[in-house]
């Protein structure tokens, strides 16, 4: 169990480690999607679907965790 009180700001590092460490490692530790792809100081370049169903201008979870990992 942990102790917190967001109002004061108490406790929220250990809440937030206590979350860490009840999480799947894969979660956490999510597989790589690009990131071997392009490598360190090199360019890339992420072409970017349209898909319908997603709000104007946002985009989809693959396309984020691509970006993520091309970034570093």
């Amino acid at each position: 169990m942990v102790k917190t009180v967001a109002s004061e700001g108490v406790g929220i590092a250990d809440f937030r480690q206590a979350l860490l460490n009840s999480a799947p490692d894969d979660f956490v530790n999510s597989p790589s999607i690009v990131g071997d792809l392009v490598g360190p100081g090199r360019n890339g370049r992420v072409g970017r679907a349209i898909d319908k169903e997603a709000p104007k201008g946002r985009l989809i979870l693959p396309q984020v965790q691509a970006i993520r990992d091309s970034t570093g």
